[in-house]
């Protein structure tokens, strides 16, 4: 018995020897890969950096770049928000009558961030302070539908 236990666990401790020959290619693949993928990808963000570091400042080239426009100007796809808003709210009905309570809470809570995103892509003074209370929020509003 423990002939044929030690047998098995030699056998196991050369399978991976013996396949070895077949692995080895797509094991180098791989890695060269993921080696290539971090290369890439750390020249594209030095690029953008050092190009946003010195085109972004030009007033008329400048803005026509998208990785110049500030995080809050980029291309917010209102449409595409309320659009998954309304479906979910179909979901919350079709869920059943019981759940009447938290689909007003869900509501509420999509209404604060549509207005949250609205004062984020406005032009306000304190538009950072409303967008935080907001998010406060919005935070209190998860918490209290669940």
């Amino acid at each position: 018995m423990t002939s044929d236990l030690s047998g098995v666990l030699a056998w196991t401790l050369q399978l991976p020897r013996l396949l070895y020959p077949i692995w080895k290619w797509p094991l180098i693949i791989y890695i060269a890969w993921l080696l290539a993928s971090y290369l890439i990808t750390y020249a594209y963000v030095a690029i953008s950096d050092t190009l946003a570091a010195n085109i972004c400042p030009i007033p008329i080239i400048g803005s026509k770049f998208p990785f110049c426009l500030p995080k809050d100007q980029r291309s917010l796809s209102y449409d595409r928000f309320t659009a998954s808003q309304e479906e979910f709210v179909v979901v919350m009905d079709q869920v059943g009558q019981g759940f009447d309570i938290a689909r007003d809470m869900v509501g509420h809570e999509f209404s604060l961030r549509d207005l949250k995103i609205r004062v984020a892509a406005s032009n306000l003074s304190r538009k950072d302070e409303l967008a935080r209370e907001l998010e406060g929020l919005i935070r209190q509003t998860k918490k209290t539908a669940k």
